[in-house]
This record gives structure tokens, C-alpha cells and sequence, in this order.
């Protein structure tokens, strides 16, 4: 941690060892990043007390503003009511839309220049983030989202999965999408656990696709593949937060935490479906990572302890 920063006690002097941690960086970027961000937690009433206050304790006091999506209204912790939306996870693709829609009416949304959309079981290096987009060229009338980019192999799957194409008009698009795309090719999406960031383009675009036209796919869907699919008919696609180094090709956005990427397990290509670039040790991730997700709040703590307080100069 910074040198101003008492070393951690003897008996925590273990956890600053954890190998998963050890090899991340905390960026220091070499000017500020001026343009500023709104953080979109989606999250539940059952989880303010717990995942939503340690966000608000650990990364989330670092975004210019915070809005918390939820299912009961709780100003002290930034939680508004989407009352119309299903919960749980297939309630996630219309919350989000929504929440946009909302935030994007709002007066003081065109003062920022990035929406973060995180779950609140993700955790940031926001360090990182901000270096990342200080890296790329901003270009704030052209719609661009980062995150991790993944691969469903072949877009004509999409119309055997439960809940997608159900109605007429639903029917009628996916028939376009046939028309101008080859069913034999891969949809990149941005991988939703670990978050994305987007620009207001991206982000009015996705809620004129679901709110203002029949060229979108809707309904209790996956909502990282439904958003890439309605921007692909766009010919709006992802970019990738990939580090490369050489030839090497090491991943900053993560759909597991720092512990669980870098033993990489042998069930991790089962729960996390058509995942590329995974490896063992450091080589997990790349050194200026900036998400991971299904972090508890225990495990976020303890990452913060980890990148924050285990270290100097």
C-alpha cells in the first residue's frame, strides 16, 4: 500500500502472501483521468446490508456517482426501486434497460462520459479501469462498450435457447437477423459478471433497440448476450479489455475471482462456458486486472486488504 500506510499487524502478515494477489497492480496513472463515471449496480434488497454496503466501503466510494438498481429504495445506500421488473437473474436484461432509460432522462447524466454496469457481487480496481480508458481514444458520438469478450459459437443456437424469439415480432426480427447474418456465425458479447463499461452512445442505443424498435430480442433472457445481439444488428460489437503483451494474451476482466482464476480449476470451462485464455498462476490475469466477479463480501474485504493496505511505496 501507499508508504503513509501502517504495515499490517504480524498475524495478517500471511494474507498479504496470497499468490492469487500478489502479482496485481494498483495503476498510478501518470496524469488524473478527467472524464467521469456512473457506477449501475444491479442488485436486491436482501443484499444492501451485505454485497451493496462492502462496494460502498471498498471500490464503489471511488466512481463520481453511484446509483443502486434494486427492488426497494434505500437513499443511504443509493438503492433504487425498479419495481416492474421480474426479479432475479432473468429479470436482469429488462432492469438494466430500465434503470438506463432511467439514468439517461436524468439531468445530470450527460456530465458524465461512462456508465459502469457491475453486479453486486463484482469487484473493481478502479485504478485500472481508469488507466485502461485513459489508454483508448474516446470518441463519445460513436457507441462503445469494453468489457470481456466472449464467443457463443454459432448465432443459430440462440433460437433453440428457452425464453428468446418467443413472440410474433420476436420471431420476425430473429428472421432478419437470418437474412443478414450467417447462423454458422459466432456472437462476441461482453461478458456481464465482471462487468462492462459503456459511453452514453452505446448506452442510448441499447435503450432505443429495446424500447423503441422491433429490431431487439427481449424477454427473460441472458442479458449480456441479448444486448450484443440487438448492437450486432447495429454492427455495434464489444472491445476487448484483453492485455497483449507479445504474443501473450492476458485477460483484465474476470468471470471468477482472483483466488478461482488463478488455480483455474477444472469445472471452470463448465461454469463459464466457451471461456478462452484461461491458465494457471500469474498467467491467469493480467498484472493490471480490473473485475473479477462472484466476489463475496468477505472475499472483497479481503482483496482490498490485499491491494490496499498489504503494500508500500
Amino acid at each position: 500500500c501507499e508508504s503513509n500506510k501502517p504495515l499490517p499487524p504480524p498475524f495478517l502478515e500471511f494474507l498479504c502472501e496470497d499468490p492469487s494477489t500478489k502479482f496485481l497492480q494498483v495503476s498510478k496513472p501518470p496524469r488524473p483521468y478527467t472524464k467521469r463515471t456512473l457506477c449501475l449496480i444491479l442488485t436486491h434488497s436482501s443484499n444492501h446490508e451485505t454485497r451493496l454496503q462492502t462496494i460502498l466501503e471498498t471500490w464503489g466510494r471511488k466512481c463520481d456517482a453511484l446509483i443502486a438498481v434494486s427492488s426497494q429504495d434505500d437513499l443511504d445506500r443509493h438503492a433504487v426501486n425498479i419495481t416492474s421488473s421480474p426479479e432475479g437473474y432473468w429479470g436482469i436484461y429488462d432492469k438494466l434497460l430500465k434503470s438506463l432509460r432511467l439514468v439517461l432522462n436524468a439531468p445530470a447524466v450527460p456530465t458524465f462520459d461512462w456508465i459502469l454496469k457491475a453486479d453486486d457481487d463484482t469487484y473493481l480496481i478502479w485504478e485500472n479501469l481508469q488507466s485502461f480508458l485513459q489508454n483508448q481514444t474516446y470518441r463519445p458520438h460513436i457507441p462503445v462498450v469494453y468489457g470481456r469478450t466472449m464467443p457463443w459459437p454459432r448465432l443459430g443456437e440462440l433460437g433453440e435457447f428457452v425464453g428468446w424469439f418467443e413472440t410474433p415480432k420476436e420471431k420476425q426480427f430473429r428472421d432478419r437477423v437470418w437474412k443478414r447474418f450467417s447462423k454458422q456465425r459466432p456472437l462476441v458479447y461482453a461478458h456481464g459478471g465482471p462487468g462492462y463499461i459503456m459511453n452514453l452512445a452505446y448506452a442510448r442505443a441499447l435503450v432505443d433497440a429495446y424500447f423503441h424498435s422491433d429490431d431487439a430480442v427481449k424477454g427473460p433472457i441472458s442479458e449480456d448476450m441479448a444486448n450484443s445481439f440487438n448492437m450486432m444488428y447495429r454492427n455495434i460489437t464489444p472491445t476487448s479489455t484483453l492485455e497483449r503483451t507479445g504474443a501473450l494474451a492476458l485477460e483484465r476482466s474476470h468471470p471468477e475471482s482472483p483466488q478461482t482464476m488463478y488455480e483455474n480449476p477444472d469445472w471452470l470451462p463448465m461454469a463459464q462456458s466457451k471461456i478462452e485464455n484461461t491458465r494457471s498462476g500469474p498467467g491467469c490475469c493480467s498484472p493490471t486486472s480490473i473485475s473479477f466477479h462472484h466476489m463475496t463480501p468477505t472475499k472483497m474485504k479481503l482483496v482490498e486488504y490485499q491491494l490496499y493496505q498489504c503494500r508500500r511505496g
